[in-house]
């Protein structure tokens, strides 16, 4: 069987809007092997940046569950093998690479 880095299960995700709630991300199910080079596509709005969030730990599931070489991570709690790099480039614009 091929090694599994991130396995993504039945994953959503819904933010409340006033007296509503916008249903982000429903059932999303994935996984992504070792060496594997993945793109998640898709119209504007239609909640990529808001599952790359969630494996990132920057924000908490609503439901289903993500597990990052076989462990269970929860928001809030930095992962060691996942780097992520912002849609803009606004942190630190003063800072250069020299």
């Amino acid at each position: 069987m091929a090694d599994i880095r991130v396995e993504v299960r039945g994953l959503g995700k819904s933010f409340r809007l006033g007296t509503g709630v916008l249903e982000a991300v429903k059932d999303a199910s994935f996984s992504i092997v070792k060496g594997e080079f993945v793109a998640l596509l898709g119209p504007s709005g239609s909640g990529k940046s808001t599952v790359l969030n969630m494996i990132a730990a920057l924000i908490k599931p609503s439901g289903g569950e993500i597990l990052i070489d076989g462990t269970h991570i929860g928001a809030q709690r930095a992962v060691q093998q996942v780097g992520y790099l912002f849609q803009r480039d606004t942190l630190f614009p003063w800072r250069t690479v020299a």
